[in-house]
């Protein structure tokens, strides 16, 4: 029996996997960059760059050597802008917006599960996912574990009344691959988020898709 026709729950990686976020995501690094005096970046730098967290983000993105008390006054600036001004640059996936339709339709809960801050994500579904019940939506919090540690999709799967085995984790990076299947979870990796194809698959999703229109067929 095919694994996935089993599943009872969903849970999202966001950048990437839900959404284009990029362009924003730049646009808010280098405007924190300039202030400070330092070079900006391009888009494909902040490609290479996401999926770890913000602070290891922006640790890629400061120049070698910046005294540690510069770097936290800076990051906690980048923080604040990126929680507070609106996010205008990001687009959701083509097919995801009838995806989740789909999926309220029949009554099948999903969430979000992501190591963008907490504050920031919450930011970021206000401006894009406000007309979508999420079960809950799971950020980066200090203190806590990111991914792949399983505890945030193990916790969500739990207030969802689901076994893990009966939940799909969906998103673009090895991470996410990694954080499903420590969770015991059903992954699915898209190659057309912000990871390379090889990592991916060096990773072993139990399905892998090329296109996030593919998303709704296959589910």
């Amino acid at each position: 029996m095919d694994k996935i026709a089993k599943y009872k729950g969903v849970i999202f990686d966001l950048d990437g996997t839900l959404i284009d976020s990029v362009a924003d995501i730049c646009m808010f690094s280098n405007k924190i960059l300039k202030k400070y005096g330092f070079p900006t970046h391009s888009l494909d730098n902040y490609i290479d760059w996401i999926g770890n967290g913000a602070r290891k983000l922006i640790e890629r993105a400061v120049p070698a050597g910046i005294d540690e008390a510069t770097f936290e006054k800076l990051f906690a600036e980048y923080l604040l802008i990126y929680e507070h001004d609106e996010h205008t640059e990001s687009l959701i996936y083509e097919g995801i917006t009838e995806l989740l339709d789909r999926l309220t339709e029949n009554n099948i809960p999903f969430a979000i599960c992501t190591n963008k801050p907490y504050k920031v994500m919450l930011k970021t579904v206000e401006c894009y996912f406000s007309k979508w019940n999420f079960v809950t939506t799971v950020g980066q919090k200090e203190g806590e574990p990111k991914k792949p540690d399983p505890s945030g999709a193990l916790g969500i799967a739990k207030l969802m009344g689901l076994k893990p085995e009966e939940v799909l984790f969906i998103g673009d990076s090895a991470v996410d691959v990694n954080t499903g299947n420590a969770a015991g979870m059903i992954t699915i990796c898209t190659t057309k988020g912000y990871e390379t194809r090889e990592n991916i698959i060096a990773a072993q999703p139990d399905y892998l898709i090329e296109d996030h229109k593919e998303l709704l067929n296959l589910l």
